[in-house]
């Protein structure tokens, strides 16, 4: 879901988990994640949490715990774990999610007035922009909306020069329309110079496997890891949360294909060391996105039925 916080903020209350895993990742504009709320950072138990706008000046009732966004949209990703196939705890898990309950403050504590705020004529938006000077007007129109990390706004500002800032508009090409074939130019040599930076395995290749740092929360001023993660892998984790190791080639580093088989060998005392749940998933190397197939199978993992084990544990 997208939350317009400019109102008012927007009150989560979720149940107690005892031994479920889930988690609602919050996502600002520029893509990071800046809080969770969920099973392993704010625990089993249950609560209510609101996420205020970077200009909320409010007072929050009672019990209810803070959690600041930096911009006033934010993205909100939310998992809850079934224990594989396990039909009974399917039923429970949907039992389980629907405890969760997502609303405006004033709806839980009618007390509170939220502020008056204008509907906002988006500007009309499709892919072809990102490789176009168009991106230039999205990126004005939305700016007025968040407040940037230091090393973003110190980035951003070596771009005032060319008409990019918080003005909500973008007009340097109106100004200066003898800019514009230069603009196309430097967009196409930015654009060839993401593609470039993501042809290839992230991070640090081991064994085929190409295993993203975890230097931080989340990836701050390493601007070359944020782009090639926000290419090919979009809402990405904190890696604290959920890590992810890719692979694309096989043992004699020839690139993985549907028309072969393929064996991933754990040995006994080195299974993945993950406190709620590992898996292998499948995706397409085009589109990204997970592969259809006929056994209706999407990953593989700690909870799938079935698993058969080697004599020695392997």
């Amino acid at each position: 879901g997208i939350l317009d916080l400019r109102a008012e903020p927007v009150i989560f209350k979720v149940p107690e988990a005892k031994d479920r895993y889930y988690v609602f990742q919050l996502v600002s504009q520029t893509t990071d994640n800046f809080n969770y709320i969920g099973t392993r950072l704010t625990g089993k138990g249950a609560g209510v949490y609101a996420v205020t706008s970077p200009n909320f000046k409010g007072k929050l009732p009672e019990g209810v715990v803070q959690i600041k966004a930096p911009s006033e949209f934010v993205c909100v990703a939310g998992r809850t774990a079934v224990n594989g196939q396990d039909s009974a705890d399917i039923k429970d898990a949907v039992a389980f999610q629907a405890q969760y309950e997502i609303g405006s403050l004033s709806k839980y504590f009618p007390d509170f007035k939220p502020e008056t705020v204008q509907l906002i004529n988006f500007p009309a938006y499709s892919q072809a922009t990102i490789s176009t000077p168009e991106f230039f007007t999205t990126l004005n129109f939305l700016l007025p909306y968040i407040v940037l990390a230091n090393e973003d706004a110190a980035m951003l500002k070596k771009y005032e020069e060319i008409g990019v800032n918080n003005s909500g508009k973008f007009t340097y090409l109106d100004e200066h329309p003898d800019m514009k074939e230069a603009f196309e130019a430097g967009i196409k040599k930015g654009m060839a110079q993401i593609d470039s930076l993501t042809s290839g395995p992230i991070g640090t290749p081991k064994n085929g496997w190409s295993l993203w740092p975890v230097q931080d929360a989340y990836f701050g001023s390493n601007f070359k890891l944020r782009t090639q993660i926000a290419k090919i892998a979009i809402y990405a984790n904190w890696p604290i949360e959920a890590y992810y190791p890719s692979v694309s080639v096989d043992g004699e580093s020839k690139q993985l294909t549907g028309t072969n088989s393929y064996f991933v060998t754990f040995p006994a005392d080195a299974l993945p060391p993950a406190k709620f749940f590992w898996s292998l998933t499948m995706y397409d190397n085009a589109t990204r996105l997970m592969v259809h197939n006929e056994l209706d199978r999407y990953s593989i993992g700690d909870r799938t039925k079935g698993l058969t084990y080697n004599s020695d544990g392997s």
